[in-house]
């Protein structure tokens, strides 16, 4: 079995965060019996627990480019959130080791959790809304001027 698939760790909090990834050991009937990533210990949960692993945006790294010295963006789950990292080997089929760069931590993640680097970025700005892309502007502008909103734009805005 070994599937990898990511626990609800926290049953009250509804953010991204609250989900762990784990390997499934054995099924149990209406329970599982798993093993967080990175850990020892192998416990059971019920199987409203557990959800496959979630999709994320940007676009994948193929499994078979993650290979040591890869420098890549990767959900880091705890903190619900893309960090940069570099993969620094694999331990279990469907993993990786990473080390996030900016804090030099290094963690055991799902595959589907890296991310080709830029591509988060690229996702983000496609799906902004307006109001996220005149913010963006007016910064960019240094917040002095107003952006003046193109013809389609103005469009949308009707």
């Amino acid at each position: 079995m070994f599937d990898l698939v990511e626990i609800l760790c926290d049953d009250e909090a509804t953010d991204a965060s609250s989900w762990l990834p784990a390997r499934v050991t054995k099924a149990m009937g209406d329970s599982l019996e798993v093993l967080m990533l990175g850990e020892r210990d192998s416990f059971e949960v019920h199987e409203s627990f557990v959800r496959s692993i979630a999709e994320l945006d940007g676009d994948a790294v193929p499994p078979r480019d993650a290979v040591a010295g890869l420098r890549c963006s990767v959900w880091y789950a705890q903190g619900g959130d893309y960090y940069d990292a570099q993969v620094d080997g694999s331990d279990e089929p469907g993993t990786a080791v990473v080390t996030y760069l900016a804090v030099d931590e290094q963690e055991e993640v799902p595959l589907q959790y890296l991310r080709q680097p830029g591509s988060i970025e690229q996702h983000q700005r496609q799906h902004e809304t307006h109001a996220q892309f005149v913010a963006r502007q007016q910064l960019q502008l240094g917040g002095e001027k107003q952006a003046k909103p193109t013809r389609f734009q103005e469009f949308n805005l009707r």
